[in-house]
């Protein structure tokens, strides 16, 4: 079982990826060869990756500046190491190592995988990326400071956006195959 680290705080992990956000100290990963993952930049990356494998990869994060950070996620799904970091997801494919970029409206804040549909929230919206990298749709104006889903079912994506922080909260459902509003905010 894999952890993923964050500052101080860890959280046990099924899909054996870690997250090193500081890259300092782990003598496990520091003779794999980097994989580039974000802006171009010969500095420290701001976050590194261990796919622990069989075989172990490292993936090196450098953000885009200024991108607004908030918070790293990586997890595999559908034959890609995903990231999302910054205002991106980045998907690494395993079989070839291509990458697949997609900027968000706003910053990154989490990944939802279901019915073969990774779904990146954003501080403002949500976009859908299918299982071969590209985005099939990205919906803004969700929230002004954060997008949650409560619920994925009959074809609706019901959640949440933060309207007027902290905690205004105000409902939203979307059409889970087109991102129209089913609802109006």
């Amino acid at each position: 079982m894999a952890r993923i680290v964050c500052g101080e705080a860890q959280q046990a992990a099924a899909d054996g990826v870690a997250i090193y956000p500081d890259g300092a100290g782990r003598p496990e990963w520091s003779g794999l060869l980097p994989v580039r993952v974000g802006a171009a930049s010969s500095g420290e990356p701001d976050a590194i990756v261990v796919l622990q494998g069989p075989p172990a990869r490292r993936f090196d994060i450098h953000c885009h500046r200024p991108a607004p950070m908030f918070t790293f996620e990586a997890k595999l799904w559908a034959g890609w190491l995903v990231i999302g970091f910054g205002d991106r997801v980045t998907l690494v494919a395993l079989d070839d190592g291509r990458q697949c970029e997609h900027r968000l409206d706003s910053y990154f804040s989490q990944l939802h995988a279901t019915g073969g549909a990774l779904l990146a929230l954003s501080g403002m919206g949500i976009a859908r990326l299918d299982r071969e990298g590209r985005a099939v749709w990205q919906r803004s104006g969700l929230g002004i400071d954060g997008v949650i889903i409560r619920e994925i079912k009959d074809g609706a994506i019901r959640g949440e956006g933060e309207w007027d922080p902290p905690g205004g909260w105000r409902p939203f459902a979307l059409n889970f195959e087109t991102g129209k509003l089913l609802e109006p905010i």
